[in-house]
């Protein structure tokens, strides 16, 4: 019978190489390169919105756009639920909220929307979201395009002036050996890129999931 200790230099190769191959790489690239547009979307319309709102509510007009505001951000958790099934791979339970189809009263369909925990720990995810997207964002641009650019070495270096670390690469075989270490911090990226999105299901988990039931 093989020994562990003989397979474990092939599941090395294939655990640093099969990052290119696996679907769910492509699938948390997506949504890393989502999440800093849309978190800082969530961002200014939920903080604009709810300080108009808490500032006009005393003339009366506050409420109606808390309100507003309320429901549009249990629209972006539900998009964010769907997100994180999608490209993440995450996991719901469905929410026990009330439902509209039944006695299609506003008020008692609203309470339960309001009494949910889901509401309260989305608005903090839909809020971490932007500065988590900001981060993610810094990292995706700044290791793709170093990556990228040495990837690109071999094809940029007679065509244009290529200098790495004041160097300026005048060989072929310079070009090619940038091309060898962009090849290894591009599968580094990746690597990076899944850990990062990682956190974002992480995150999803702990505060757009629905509470498990008490024991009795």
């Amino acid at each position: 019978m093989a020994s562990p200790f003989d397979r474990k230099p092939g599941r090395q190769v294939l655990s640093v190489f099969g990052v290119l191959f696996r679907a769910a790489t492509y699938r948390n690239l997506a949504y890393l390169a989502l999440a800093f547009p849309l978190g800082l979307f969530y961002f200014v319309f939920l903080v604009t919105g709810l300080a108009l709102g808490f500032g006009l509510y005393i003339i009366a007009v506050g409420l109606p756009l808390l309100v507003l505001v309320f429901l549009c951000w249990r629209l972006f958790i539900g998009f964010e639920r769907l997100q994180s099934r999608w490209l993440l791979g995450q996991q719901f339970g469905t929410e026990p909220v009330r439902s509209w189809r039944g006695d299609r009263r506003p008020w008692p369909w609203l309470k339960s929307r309001l009494a949910s925990p889901v509401s309260w720990k989305g608005l903090l995810f839909l809020l971490l979201k932007f500065p988590l997207g900001l981060a993610s964002f810094v990292i995706v641009v700044t290791m793709g395009a170093l990556s990228g650019a040495l990837l690109l070495a071999p094809v940029l270096y007679p065509r244009v002036p290529f200098e790495v670390l004041d160097t300026t690469v005048a060989t072929a075989g310079q070009a090619w050996l940038l091309a060898a270490i962009g090849l290894m911090l591009g599968l580094l990226s990746l690597h990076l890129f899944n850990g990062v999105a990682w956190v974002f299901r992480w995150l999803a988990g702990k505060l757009l999931a629905v509470p498990a039931p008490a024991a009795a």
